[in-house]
């Protein structure tokens, strides 16, 4: 028999790039402000599955495990530069009174002001006694 010719395209060996190192005090650095792991793999340019893993098999945790350990000292030190920004600006001791304290603006649109019933006991008063002042009378432009 005659020996059969193979065709289509020749076979090339996959070969992997070079595994890329990916620095994990570099991934707590990002972590402690804040940055997703989309951001952190694509700032070491690897997949975000060869982060997860990586993270795994150095801290025996899950990225969001681990997010969650380190993350408080972000959001500390920005607290931290918060209550230093309130010294010097109002809107920010506003925000941070709100936020943290509970304090609130005033709700005046359902409210009526407080002196409504000391207003309408006077009215009540002189309405009853059936004279009420002219107050051409007694306005000082008259005079």
């Amino acid at each position: 028999m005659a020996t059969e010719k193979k065709m289509g395209r020749k076979k090339v060996p996959i070969t992997s790039e070079k595994k890329k190192e990916i620095n994990l005090p570099q991934v707590i650095y990002w972590i402690e402000r804040q940055s997703t792991a989309e951001e952190i793999a694509g700032s070491c340019g690897v997949h975000i599955e060869t982060l997860s893993t990586a993270i795994k098999k150095e801290f025996g945790l899950t990225f969001p495990e681990l997010f969650k350990k380190h993350a408080c000292i972000g959001r500390q030190s920005l607290r931290r530069y918060q209550f230093k920004l309130a010294e010097k600006n109002v809107a920010m001791a506003i925000w941070l009174g709100k936020n943290y304290l509970g304090q609130h603006d005033p709700d005046n649109q359902n409210k009526a002001p407080p002196n409504d019933e000391k207003l309408d006991s006077l009215i009540s008063a002189i309405k009853k006694q059936g004279a009420a002042p002219s107050q051409a009378q007694d306005s000082p432009i008259s005079k």
